[in-house]
């Protein structure tokens, strides 16, 4: 019994209700997530729901990929816009969330050819570009967090989830006369089957946030 009891007494605490907010209440944060740099905005509907509204200026990423002897380059960005509902469990510190995120991704893809077979040409020398965007431009993500206050204004909040992607659709050309897009989609054919069973981009944050 007194094990139990010490069990309720910890569970108490930690979905202590001492930090939740009141209806109502608003909150403005600034963060860094895996989308890149973030503003959220929050607001209360009880100290169980909130609504949260994130926007992220997006994360440059980079990436070198080589195939059949051809060296591919990645660079962009990944970011956004989610809207995000929060449950509070028992209306305490954690919480899930679940929403959906407009994604803003522009990664670019270049690669140099110098005397090289592409496709089915031979001795190809040129450049090839194309771009790689999450194939779900509106994407469900989910999450698990944990909100802190340091103050009676001040809060900290971490997230850890994923976003359904759906897997990264390329696209590419060229100006190469000898190069036609049947020998773009030939060369480039195991590295959009490669992208595109990447469905799932992991969401990370942590925030700082002000109560008002």
């Amino acid at each position: 019994m007194k094990f139990k009891f010490i069990i309720s007494a910890v569970l108490a605490g930690l979905c202590s209700i001492a930090n939740a907010q009141e209806p109502g209440d608003m909150d403005v944060g600034l963060g860094f997530s895996s989308l890149g740099p973030a503003v959220q905005g929050r607001y209360v509907f009880s100290e169980n729901i909130a609504i949260r509204g994130i926007v992220s200026t997006g994360l440059s990423r980079s990436m070198n990929q080589t195939e059949d002897g051809i060296d591919y380059n990645f660079k962009g960005n990944i970011g956004g816009v989610a809207i995000l509902g929060d449950y509070h469990i028992m209306g305490g510190n954690f919480l899930v969330s679940g929403g959906l995120l407009s994604s803003r991704v522009g990664i670019d893809l270049s690669a140099n050819l110098a005397n090289q077979d592409f496709g089915d040409q031979i001795g190809v020398t040129g450049k090839v570009s194309g771009k790689a965007e999450f194939k779900n431009k509106t994407s469900p993500l989910v999450s698990v967090g944990y909100k802190r206050n340091l103050t009676d204004s001040f809060i900290i909040r971490g997230d850890l989830g994923a976003i359904m992607t759906g897997g990264f659709v390329l696209s590419a050309s060229t100006d190469i006369a000898q190069v036609t897009q049947a020998d773009i989609d030939k060369e480039l054919a195991k590295t959009r089957d490669d992208l595109s069973k990447l469905t799932v981009y992991p969401f990370i944050s942590i925030t700082a946030s002000y109560t008002f």
